[in-house]
């Protein structure tokens, strides 16, 4: 989030695995007493900056996985979002389910590994 605001260059994609989104942008639910016992035990300053910038992703367009969609329905949509965030000449190209259609090679082409536009993504569920 830091990048994003000192450069309007770096996208933020929300993944909301099995909490709501409006937990995180609240703080409520889990999330309540979690930032509670936090201002308890660390400085003021940090735990109120943790929840501006959780507030602050929680409002950004992403992704929730919530049990409507299933996990490689939700991969492949973080994919395509990455894919056209890069504005990669691939975008069509892309199949579900997205591992099994295409072969590690391909992937790690998509996902341009010796770029230093993209700092970290992260791909989740059953290996």
């Amino acid at each position: 989030m830091e990048c994003k605001n000192k450069n309007g260059d770096y996208h933020v994609i929300p993944v909301f695995y099995k909490i709501e989104p409006s937990h995180v942008r609240k703080q409520t639910g889990s999330y309540y007493s979690i930032f509670a016992e936090y201002e308890r035990n660390l400085d003021h300053g940090l735990v109120r900056q943790w929840r501006k910038v959780l507030f602050d992703a929680a409002n950004i367009s992403g992704f929730e996985c919530n049990g409507r969609r299933t996990e490689a329905e939700i991969i492949e949509g973080i994919v395509r979002m990455v894919v056209q965030k890069l504005n990669h000449k691939y975008t069509n190209e892309l199949r579900s389910p997205f591992i099994r259609d295409q072969n590690y090679a391909c992937i790690e082409a998509l996902l341009k590994m010796q770029s230093r536009e993209v700092q970290t993504i992260g791909i989740w569920g059953m290996g």
